[in-house]
């Protein structure tokens, strides 16, 4: 492990004996953007590599061509990522069922029936339209 303290904000990282290093975290309040910017990274970066090589092979031109490459397409990605993730996760949310939390475990006794969150998906029995009257 690289790391060998932990401090309450922040990580110091020791080099040699008398070296060390100070890696403060980000407030969670950037995460939003942090994931999505790191994403975005090692997408474009996998990506690219396969794209260009297969394009020009493994020459002395890929390595010129290649930073280029990544650099426009992490351009357009990153922004699209910040764009389309609130997308996603709607979508995704229509996917997969709610995790339940402990609270709402069938070990947990409970007096109330658990509280169901808004599904941002429309069901077919619910479709919020006129009905027809048959």
């Amino acid at each position: 492990m690289p790391f060998s303290k932990v401090h309450r904000d922040r990580r110091v990282l020791f080099l040699e004996r008398n070296q060390m290093i100070a890696v403060r975290k980000l407030p969670a309040r950037y995460a939003p953007i942090v994931m999505p910017f790191v994403l975005s990274i090692l997408t474009t970066a996998v990506v690219s590599v396969i794209s260009t090589l297969r394009s020009l092979g493994a020459t002395p031109a890929f390595l010129a061509t290649w930073p280029g490459a990544w650099g426009l397409s992490w351009l357009v990605a990153f922004p699209t990522l910040l764009m389309v993730l609130p997308l996603v996760r709607r979508i995704v949310a229509c996917l997969v069922a709610p995790h339940l939390n402990q609270a709402n475990s069938p070990s947990a006794p409970t007096t109330a029936p658990p509280a169901r969150r808004a599904s941002p998906c429309r069901s077919p029995r619910h479709s919020g339209g006129a009905r027809s009257s048959r």
